[in-house]
């Protein structure tokens, strides 16, 4: 599977109302999830701590939301918002996280997160309060084929997407939460 996120912080905090209100006109405010907490533990090898993400290093999330545990290998491509990634639900929290440090992977992060989302055409919307970093709004494709991603009216629809939400002063961020969570450590 590939991913590609557009993640966008917002200058001020805002509520996940204020969203779900400011996109009512081209997304159903009865489609939006409700918010959730997420926490994900981020392991990396040892020797890549506090090191900026390289092009195909493989990264290892567990993600605890909703009463379940997700393992994500997360490989990143040329750009650091752009992943091959493979998941599973996990029934032991306490085995994969030994499981990965017996292979040599130290957790290095932990992101705290209240999520809400909501499926439109091709993307997902998730907007993100996170912990210690601020409202930030991010706009995933996620496709089995990669050339989808890549396709031009996919930009037609973010540029629709953002101009909607052009009132909360955007900024297009072009790192992920575990770098910008390296950054204030």
């Amino acid at each position: 599977m590939y991913e590609i996120e557009l993640k966008y912080k917002f200058k001020d905090k805002i509520s996940y109302s204020e969203i779900i209100k400011a996109l009512s006109g081209i997304i159903d405010e009865f489609a939006w999830s409700n918010l959730s907490i997420q926490e994900d533990l981020i392991f990396r090898k040892k020797k890549y701590i506090n090191a900026k993400i390289n092009s195909g290093e493989k990264i290892f999330r567990i993600r605890k939301t909703l009463g379940q545990t997700i393992l994500t290998l997360k490989v990143p491509e040329d750009t650091s918002l752009t992943y091959t990634e493979f998941e599973s639900k996990v029934d032991n929290f306490t085995e994969i996280q030994n499981m990965l440090i017996a292979i040599g992977y130290t957790q290095q992060v932990t992101i705290l997160k209240s999520r809400g989302f909501v499926h439109y055409k091709n993307f997902t919307l998730c907007f993100d309060e996170v912990e210690g970093l601020g409202s930030f709004i991010e706009i995933e494709l996620i496709s089995d084929i990669k050339k989808d991603i890549m396709k031009n009216d996919n930009d037609l629809i973010i540029k629709k997407i953002l101009s909607k939400l052009d009132s909360f002063k955007p900024t297009p961020i072009y790192e992920n939460y575990v770098v910008l969570a390296m950054k204030i450590d």
